[in-house]
């Protein structure tokens, strides 16, 4: 009643929604994109809605003072070809727990499916609950939690390195790109949000102490913190050099161009110059995207299954995503218990969800490369079928089974390979040679025994693996679930047995690894096109081994 009575004195319309609906996140974290979206390009039954793509570390409806946040929050379908993300109407308040006054919050911007608000500088750290109203309908209302502080950097687009630039000597700020990279002794400037107050910042730049300058609120734009950071001597050159802010003992990683000379930096995937220039400028290179897979599941000793995917998408690729391959390691190696990210289902249309309109500059067009298109090794042949730009693997077998001890040998194995096409109106024949590791596969049988009061040691064939290559494990089973993170070639984890207390003894349970491969040990190369622009092409080679737990 007392809730009613308050929502009423700050919303003149509509009465406080039975359900909890929506999600709070720093805006910084979120990377929204508005878009217009054609739903005849993608069939959807029931509400629009796309799950907001939560970063590692950050936890759904946690805030903190003066953070530039956004709540996200279901809406209905839309006819076709309407615009989904149009203005609204919004008024925005933080109630605390316990208290009778809520504290109104400025919105810097509203449109259907979220809100964008600065958090009030004064707010109470706790519990409190977020209310809001739409266009001068029902108040509704979704738990918060405000903490000291919770920063993100502001970055080019979702996975992509930080919003950064150089301050010269004279206050002037220029962008820091691929072509444009900052030198050793310049000052860096990065933004983000959700520093809060008394914060205390470190920062490290290609692993050496950065002094930090300022770190702080801005000046200028509210809701927004601004890092200013030395570039220390010595830092080795890269396009994507890490950089580590830590803050109250919690790190956030981004990457950034460096060079000594200030020249155009030298791109893992020896990208040209003129290709860096368009990526700087906001620009996409054509890209072909070949994506191999092999995945085995063990049930019991007499019966494995594989079962494999191959595919290559001709499309584009821009600066964020292309960054997005070489993110600066947030040291997470090792195990914990994953956060439920629980919630509503967000409204949010993030770059690459159902994504129709593009930004200016127009883009390019995506290149005919053929129809005919195989991928070679000395025991496979995978001839792929085309769909306009997509390809598919046409002789793609059943799922094989086997005993563990005799386990379906993968066509897409280990070893050399090469990826061969006849050739289109935009890409003569062309062929280029690459590498895959094993598939990653699982020491010892089922069911695996695990003791839930005791350390537990997971093995794999680490020595298949590069030092690109990482490692995923998960291990679930009732209301337990435990994931680790390592680099494949390790090959081992240990779980400690204070992560295993949410697993009971005499049940079951499923233990899975898979293998991801990023940066410059991605298999790529470029493509000239008979236009003479670029053609990228990379191969994503993914692998996993899931087996049933018993758990002691």
């Amino acid at each position: 009643m007392r809730l009613a009575h308050i929502a009423g004195m700050l919303f003149a319309a509509g009465a406080i929604a039975s359900a909890q609906v929506g999600t709070v996140q720093n805006a910084a974290a979120a990377q929204i994109r508005t878009a217009f979206v054609s739903l005849a390009d993608f069939l959807v039954t029931g509400p629009v809605s796309a799950e907001l793509g939560l970063l590692a570390g950050f936890e759904p409806n946690i805030i903190s003072p003066r953070m530039l946040a956004v709540l996200t929050y279901p809406i209905p379908a839309s006819p076709l070809n309407t615009p989904v993300n149009e203005p609204v109407n919004a008024t925005v308040a933080i109630r605390p727990v316990g208290s009778g006054v809520a504290i109104p919050a400025t919105v810097t911007n509203a449109v259907t499916g979220a809100i964008t608000f600065v958090v009030p500088a004064g707010i109470p750290l706790g519990g409190a609950e977020l209310l809001y109203q739409i266009n001068g309908g029902a108040t509704q209302w979704t738990p918060l939690n405000v903490v000291p502080s919770s920063f993100a950097f502001f970055s080019n687009g979702p996975g992509g390195s930080a919003t950064a630039q150089t301050i010269s000597s004279g206050g002037y700020a220029s962008s820091v790109g691929l072509t444009t990279p900052i030198q050793p002794g310049g000052t860096l400037q990065l933004t983000g949000s959700g520093l809060g107050y008394g914060s205390t910042v470190s920062a490290t730049i290609g692993g050496m102490s950065a002094p930090v300058i300022y770190a702080g609120a801005s000046g200028t734009q509210a809701g927004r913190d601004q890092i200013l950071l030395q570039v220390p001597a010595g830092v080795a050159d890269g396009c994507y050099v890490p950089v580590v802010l830590t803050y109250n003992h919690t790190n956030v990683t981004t990457t950034v161009s460096v060079t000594s000379n200030g020249a155009a930096c030298r791109h893992p995937w020896q990208l040209s110059e003129n290709d860096m220039k368009t990526l700087d400028s906001g620009g996409y290179l054509a890209w072909g995207s070949v994506e191999l897979g092999t995945q085995l599941g063990v049930v019991t000793a007499a019966a494995g299954s594989r079962t494999e995917s191959a595919s290559l998408n001709v499309g584009l690729i821009n600066a964020a995503q292309i960054a997005g391959y070489f993110a600066a390691s947030p040291a997470l190696y090792g195990c914990n218990v994953p956060i439920a990210s629980g919630g509503a289902l967000a409204p949010v249309f993030v770059e690459g969800i159902f994504y129709a309109g593009y930004p200016n500059p127009p883009l390019p067009t995506v290149p005919d490369i053929g129809s005919s298109v195989t991928f070679v090794s000395p025991t496979a042949t995978l001839s792929m079928t085309a769909s306009g730009s997509y390809f598919t693997w046409a002789n793609e077998p059943a799922p094989a089974d086997g005993p563990l001890s005799n386990l379906p040998t993968p066509a897409i194995a280990g070893g050399k390979w090469t990826f061969q096409s006849s050739g289109g109106t935009d890409l003569g024949a062309s062929l280029f040679n690459f590498s895959l590791p094993a598939p990653i596969q699982l020491a010892g049988g089922v069911p695996v025994m695990v003791n839930h009061t005791l350390d537990q040691t997971i093995t794999w064939n680490g020595t298949a693996f590069d030092a690109g290559a990482t490692a995923f494990i998960t291990l679930g089973g009732g209301t337990g679930l435990v994931s680790c993170l390592e680099p494949a070639d390790a090959g081992s984890v240990t779980i400690p047995a204070g992560l295993l207390a949410g697993f009971s003894a005499n049940t079951i349970g499923t233990l899975s690894i898979s293998l991801s491969e990023a940066g410059a040990y991605l298999p790529h190369t470029e493509f000239q096109l008979n236009n003479h622009n670029s053609l990228l092409m990379t191969v994503s080679f993914s692998s996993s081994d899931s087996r049933p737990v018993f758990f002691q």
